[in-house]
């Protein structure tokens, strides 16, 4: 295990980073806190609320020009789990002297190597800046420690919680303790359990075997869960998603699993794992059921087959256009030209939103007023300090919002005279076209599978081209 210390910077970046894994289902939000009079709904904040008070809070101490602490904590393989990663990383900031300051903590889910990230500031509730010399050695010694003072028992209990499981096979028993953050290896005919690098059991085989022998299926479990996927499976949509590997420079590697809207589903609402078992990125060929709540492993086949599980639809590869489909339809839309101009800037067809979240009263006031404040001691071109930028559709002004995620009709919450200075900005659409192309070139085409409409409609210019 390994302490990384990442960026500095004074715009908390680190924050969109990781509410970005989270938004995307690569990531979870473990752990927020000190948010002061915000604590209560933190988990609720958006991102950029986030970032705000981090900012507030730095902004004690102006000499400090990058103030974000951005830290990486990472685990080879699964030996721990997400939840042993952030009790460790909230002792580690404890220690290392943050423990008081406003943080968040999240789990990625999007590589081999489970880890969490922290996102605080450098800057302590009196002003002062933390200490952060040769801080990259310091926090690894800090969590050597930590880890040297991990308590053996509550490895030990966690084996025996999971020994009461009940399991029909070597594999699946296998399965359940790499899920629970085990490494599992076979040596001469033992099964051998390690955790953060250390074995912490070894099972004989006769203690398989007696292990084995010791399990009852439970049907009454099966019928349940037979009513429940049957439930679920009609109302929430079973199309497989590839998870992928990620790699450097943002790029995709190999398949290392799938989900649908479906599996999570169940697993926020009953505590039901379902692991796919593919090869070499195909579509899987069965799965299995990890019932934390009432503590059994099933053969999927055991409660619903596998085409009927996912639909029998064919698995939604990665693609740029699903991409941008799934970002666009982050944001709120109140009528058809927001939508136009969703599709515009994300390069999408209009059909591919289908937003239905519209700006409540509160966010409206609250636009009203930060705009209009803003917008008395700056010019429109500072709007994008704010991570927001002015663009017409259909004779319309809008302001998009690309830190929170938001569309606002922009007559809607500017006041006159900051509506007129907008409305005499631009002259024509084809600069806020180019605006629009220079916003996504950034976006790494090379990393996603052709969309099938992208790739129908560059065979059509071809054959123009051609004729």
């Amino acid at each position: 295990m390994r302490v990384k210390i990442l960026s500095k910077t004074g715009s908390f970046g680190g924050v969109r980073y990781n509410t970005n894994k989270v938004d995307r289902q690569t990531g979870k939000l473990m752990s927020i806190r000190n948010f002061g009079i915000l604590q209560d709904a933190a988990h609720n904040l958006k991102p950029e609320e986030v970032k705000n008070y981090l900012k507030s809070w730095s902004a004690s101490n102006t000499r400090v020009k990058d103030p974000q602490l951005h830290v990486m904590i990472s685990c080879k393989g699964r030996e721990n789990t997400k939840e042993e990663l952030t009790q460790i990383a909230e002792n580690w900031l404890e220690k290392m002297g943050y423990g008081e300051n406003p943080f968040i903590i999240v789990a990625h889910s999007d590589t081999n190597n489970n880890h969490v990230h922290i996102v605080s500031s450098r800057i302590d509730k009196n002003g002062k800046k933390i200490n952060d010399s040769f801080e990259g050695d310091r926090g690894n010694r800090i969590l050597q420690n930590i880890l040297k003072q991990h308590p053996h028992q509550a490895i030990n209990e966690d084996v025996k919680k999971l020994e009461a499981y009940s399991f029909s096979s070597l594999a699946q028993f296998k399965l359940l303790y790499e899920k629970s953050g085990y490494s599992v290896r076979e040596q001469d005919g033992n099964i051998n359990l390690f955790k953060t690098g250390e074995l912490v059991k070894t099972y004989s085989q006769n203690d398989i075997t007696s292990l084995l022998a010791s399990k009852k299926t439970n049907e009454k479990r099966i019928s349940q869960l037979q009513a429940i996927f049957k439930k679920y499976s009609s109302k929430v949509d079973t199309t497989l998603r590839q998870e992928h590997q990620n790699l450097a420079g943002g790029r995709k590697g190999k398949v290392i699993g799938y989900k649908s809207d479906l599996t999570e589903q169940l697993k926020e609402k009953f505590g039901i794992d379902i692991v796919f078992h593919f090869k070499d990125g195909l579509p899987p060929y069965g799965y299995t059921v990890i019932d934390r709540a009432k503590k059994s492993v099933f053969k999927g086949s055991e409660i619903m087959k596998l085409k009927q599980f996912t639909g029998n639809r064919p698995v939604q590869k990665y693609s740029e256009a699903g991409e941008r489909a799934f970002i666009a339809n982050k944001y709120n839309v109140d009528n058809p030209k927001q939508s136009k101009l969703l599709a515009r800037y994300y390069k999408i067809p209009e059909y591919k939103i289908n937003c239905n979240r519209q700006l409540s009263s509160l966010e409206k006031i609250h636009y009203r007023e930060m705009l209009n404040y803003f917008l008395d001691r700056n010019s429109f071109d500072n709007l994008s300090r704010l991570n927001i930028k002015a663009y017409r559709e259909s004779g319309e002004w809008f302001l998009l919002d690309v830190g929170s995620m938001n569309i606002i009709t922009a007559s809607e919450i500017l006041n006159q005279n900051h509506y007129d200075t907008l409305n005499n900005s631009y002259t024509n659409d084809q600069e806020i076209d180019n605006d629009l192309d220079r916003s996504f070139s950034g976006f790494n085409t090379n990393v996603f599978a052709n969309d099938v409409d992208d790739s129908k409609a560059r065979k059509k210019r071809k054959k123009k081209v051609n004729r």
